[in-house]
C-alpha cells in the first residue's frame, strides 16, 4: 500500500497539485495512520472481528482462479482508462473531461469493491484464522472507504487546475492541441496510479489466499 500511495502522491507532486504542507514530516506508520482515520464507534465491530471464529467447515481456496479474476478486473479498468483518455477526444473545455474522469472513478469503485467482497468471502471459507482476517478487512473497509472515496473525488477538481494551466500556456489559439495531448497523458498516468491504490486491499486478500494454498490441510 505504501508504494501505491507514494506513486499517486508522486504524480500529484509532478503536476503541481499537492500542497507542500501535505508532504511535511515522515509518513505515519500503519497503526498510527489507522488511528487517524478510525472513529471510536469503529471499536465495537473491530473488536468483534478479532474474536475467534468457531463452527467453520473449511473449504479449499482456488488462488489461481482469483488471480485470473483480479487480472480481468484490472484489464477492464485499464481499458476504461484508455478509453477515457483517447486521442480522438479533443474537447478544450474541462466539463467533458471531468465527467469522464468521474465515470472511470465510479467504475473503479464498483468493480474493486465487488472483487474485494468476493475475495473476503473466499478467504472466510478457508479457515478460522482466514475468516477472522476477512472479517477484519470488512470492518476496515466499512470504516475507511467513505473517507478514501471523498478524498479521491477531489482529484477531478485538482486536474481542472492543471488542464487550465496547460490551455493558458498554449497561447491565444488553444486549437493548437499539443497541450491537450500532454493533459491526456497526465490524466491517464494519474488514473493508473489511482487504480493501483484502489487495488491494494484486494491484492492483500489475494496474497492471503495464496498463502492458504501453501498451507497443509
Amino acid at each position: 500500500p505504501a508504494a501505491a500511495q507514494a506513486s499517486l502522491r508522486a504524480q500529484l507532486l509532478r503536476l503541481g497539485l499537492l500542497e507542500p504542507a501535505a508532504e511535511a514530516g515522515p509518513a505515519p506508520g500503519m497503526v498510527e495512520g489507522l488511528g487517524r482515520w478510525l472513529r471510536w464507534t469503529d471499536a465495537i465491530p473491530l473488536a468483534a472481528a478479532l474474536q475467534p471464529v468457531t463452527g467453520l467447515r473449511p473449504q479449499p481456496a482456488d488462488a489461481a482462479a482469483w488471480t485470473d479474476e483480479l487480472a480481468r478486473v484490472r484489464t477492464n479498468l485499464e481499458r476504461a482508462i484508455r478509453s477515457a483518455t483517447a486521442a480522438s477526444q479533443a474537447e478544450t473545455d474541462f466539463p467533458p473531461w471531468r465527467r469522464r474522469h468521474t465515470a472511470v472513478q465510479q467504475a473503479m469503485e464498483t468493480a474493486v469493491a465487488a472483487l474485494r467482497g468476493q475475495l473476503r468471502t473466499a478467504l472466510a471459507l478457508h479457515s478460522a484464522e482466514q475468516a477472522r482476517l476477512a472479517a477484519l478487512d470488512a470492518v476496515i473497509s466499512d470504516a475507511l472507504t467513505h473517507r478514501e472515496e471523498a478524498l479521491l473525488a477531489l482529484l477531478p477538481a485538482k486536474l481542472e487546475r492543471h488542464f487550465e494551466r496547460l490551455r493558458d500556456a498554449a497561447g491565444p489559439d488553444p486549437r493548437q492541441l499539443a497541450w491537450l495531448a500532454t493533459y491526456r497523458q497526465d490524466l491517464q498516468q494519474l488514473l493508473q496510479a489511482e487504480l493501483e491504490l484502489r487495488l491494494q486491499p484486494a491484492l492483500g486478500l489475494l496474497a492471503a489466499l495464496r498463502d492458504t494454498d501453501l498451507t497443509p490441510a
